[in-house]
């Protein structure tokens, strides 16, 4: 873990954060709408949206410290770019092979336990408890998937 080429590691590990959190909260934002296409859709225009909005600040955040070379600024952007849609098909795929409920509850167990290694890997390279990192991650997940649940149910209710 020591070895690790920590700029290539910033845009991975920044890529699969947003990739995941964001999927998470697309996934239970559009789930009470009970329709597996629409839920595809969203997660799948999101995720690829999402790669590219995330390669272009973490391009730009990395050319305004002045201190990278190009080909530092370039690895950092596309692992963030890989990192980020990987996370969104991993989280997607189940909506595509598995009946509804089964694939949302699926696909959250999924999230969760990328969510679990991104923070023992992070954990490692920090030397810090396993523990504490995984219960962050783990809770930043569980209230972005409430918070968009309860909002489209919400939203749903109101409208329909």
């Amino acid at each position: 873990m020591e070895n690790i080429n920590k700029e290539g590691f910033q845009g991975l590990a920044f890529g699969m954060m947003d990739g995941i959190i964001t999927a998470l909260g697309v996934l239970m934002g559009l789930s009470p709408l009970e329709d597996k296409i629409i839920l595809f859709i969203g997660i799948l225009v999101t995720g690829m949206a999402d790669s590219f909005a995330n390669a272009a600040g973490v391009h730009v955040s990395e050319e305004t410290e002045t201190i990278h070379r190009r080909a530092e600024i370039w690895k950092s952007t596309l692992y963030c770019f890989f990192a980020t849609i990987l996370m969104f098909m991993l989280i997607s795929l189940p909506v595509l092979i598995l009946p509804f409920e089964t694939a949302v509850c699926v696909s959250w167990i999924i999230g969760t336990l990328l969510l679990v290694m991104l923070s023992v890997v992070v954990a490692d390279i920090r030397k810090m408890k396993r523990l504490n990192l995984i219960a962050e991650y783990v809770t930043m997940g569980l209230v972005i998937s409430a918070v968009c649940y309860i909002l489209s149910t919400l939203v749903k209710n109101i409208l329909l």
